[in-house]
């Protein structure tokens, strides 16, 4: 026989609440803990800002420079520690979770904030105590402060190494060397408006130099006309017209006995064949369209004419070439003057910064610029115009001679193309051309025979050319407009193409009504 079960139910519910009572209890323990620990940490910080904003209400002027001891004791500064009590009294108001930030209504107007503040029994209250004469009124705490700051900052007053010149002493040396930087400052301006002013020679030196320079090419242009206007002789003795010229005044006198007979012909005669081939040339003659002496004579003149004017060219030719030359005399002069002018008040210059009685900052930015001034005019060392001068003592001893010959014999070219034009014309025989120039007997100083002129013109085409870049830049674009200009001119005048054309689909233009051209319609 078994024994009955008893019922027990419900036993494991009483267990679980028995221990939830002391957890609950632990738990709420440790949240009150946690919100003490909270609003400790809160008045701590509140001090902290309270201290802070006392310390704000030093009036002394040794503040910045050393430490805060001195606590004002003025009205204004005792309001201000009040205002200070209302401010912590606000942060801990527990009477209330709606708090009134009274010290700001003037700022806020009515405006309230509300927060969760709790323990409501708590009381807040702010106390502290002035010190007494602890004020720079106090002659006592006043030396206190003057005597520390100079104890524990003069020295680095005096000179701070971590920072080059803002130091006392550094100060002091600068204001002893104020004399001395005026004055080289000073002579730096001199110089720099003296170097200024032999800038501007060199450039007139240049100028004139580079007109020189294109000498040679003056020669070429001579020496091409020469040969056009000898080409253009063979086309005229050559053409239809001189043929028919020199034929008939060889046959004159046999032209006219020839039409004589043929004017004494009796009917039913004719002319025999050599008289008739005598009219045939005068037939010739007649009707060919300049064919006689003045025509003929015209053309062989502008051919010459063309010769002649070649000779007159700008910006250098035989005419003006000696006065080019006087005029580089004269920027020779120039340019060795103030060169001269330079090298003494660089040498003046450099005897101040070479005294110890002058700023380093000032003889370092002065001694950059006379670097630079030395990498444009210093030659060996020095400021010397010996290239200058040589280089004009060189043009002056071969070049206004050459020009004179050239002249001279320009002139008996053209002489000769007159004479050889008669010849022609009178059917007699012509004299040989002249030599065309000898540009070899042209001394050019840009050659390889003296490279230090070379060397001298180009870092003066350096430093003040660029115009025959400019030149050859407006020539492309000349060029590339006369393309442009024939490429328009040979496109037909009405090009008929679609490919352009909108759709009639698309209703461009319209502007009315549901086909109204729409992008989307475009689009798809």
């Amino acid at each position: 026989m078994k024994k009955p079960r008893r019922k027990s139910r419900g036993s494991i519910t009483v267990l679980v609440t028995l221990i939830l009572v002391p957890t609950i209890f632990f738990m709420s323990f440790m949240v009150d803990l946690a919100r003490l620990k909270l609003y400790g940490n809160q008045a701590v910080m509140t001090a902290d800002n309270y201290g802070e904003a006392v310390l704000t209400q030093y009036d002394n002027i040794l503040k910045e420079l050393y430490g805060l001891f001195a606590v004002t004791q003025n009205t204004e500064g005792k309001e201000a520690l009040d205002t200070l009590q209302e401010y912590m009294k606000t942060s801990f108001n527990p009477t209330s979770n709606t708090i009134s930030w009274g010290h700001l209504t003037s700022v806020l107007s009515s405006t309230s904030y509300s927060g969760f503040m709790p323990y409501s029994s708590a009381e807040v209250s702010l106390s502290y105590t002035a010190a007494d004469n602890a004020n720079l009124g106090n002659s006592d705490v006043l030396r206190t402060q003057v005597g520390d700051f100079m104890k524990f900052r003069i020295v680095q007053a005096l000179y701070d190494g971590d920072d080059e010149e803002s130091g006392i002493l550094d100060m002091v040396t600068s204001v002893q060397n104020a004399a001395n930087d005026a004055k080289a400052v000073d002579q730096r301006n001199d110089l720099t408006e003296a170097a200024e002013d032999l800038m501007e020679a060199a450039e007139n030196y240049y100028t004139v130099l580079k007109v020189i320079k294109g000498y040679p090419d003056y020669i070429t242009g001579i020496n091409r006309a020469y040969s056009d206007a000898e080409t253009a002789f063979l086309n005229i003795t050559g053409s239809a017209a001189y043929l028919a010229y020199i034929n008939y005044i060889r046959n004159r006198e046999d032209i006219e006995a020839a039409q004589a007979r043929q004017a004494a012909l009796e009917e039913g005669e004719s002319l025999s064949e050599e008289d008739q081939d005598l009219i045939d040339i005068y037939d010739t003659y007649c009707n060919t369209e300049g064919a006689d002496a003045s025509s003929l004579k015209s053309r062989f003149q502008d051919a010459i004419d063309d010769f002649k004017d070649s000779r007159d060219s700008e910006p250098v030719d035989f005419d003006n070439f000696d006065s080019i030359v006087t005029g580089l005399k004269e920027a020779t002069a120039s340019v060795k003057d103030k060169l001269e002018r330079v090298q003494e008040l660089r040498t003046e210059l450099e005897a101040t910064l070479n005294s110890n009685d002058i700023s380093a900052s000032v003889k370092q930015g002065i001694q950059e610029e006379l670097d630079s001034l030395d990498e444009l005019f210093n030659v060996n060392g020095s400021y010397s115009a010996a290239n200058y001068v040589g280089l004009k003592d060189y043009i002056v001893a071969n070049n206004p001679t050459t020009n004179g010959e050239y002249k001279q014999q320009t002139n008996e070219m053209a002489e000769r193309m007159e004479d050889i034009a008669d010849a022609y014309i009178d059917d007699e025989e012509p004299e040989d051309w002249l030599a065309i120039l000898d540009k070899n007997e042209w001394d050019h100083f840009y050659s390889s025979a003296t490279p230090k002129y070379v060397t001298l013109y180009d870092s003066l085409d350096t430093c003040f050319g660029g115009s025959g870049d400019e030149n050859e830049a407006n020539q492309k674009k000349k060029e590339a407009n006369k393309l442009q200009e024939e490429n328009e001119a040979s496109l037909p005048e009405n090009e008929s193409s679609d490919a352009r054309d909108i759709p009639s689909d698309f209703n461009m233009g319209k502007s009315t009504g549901s086909d109204s051209f729409a992008i989307t319609r475009l689009i798809k």
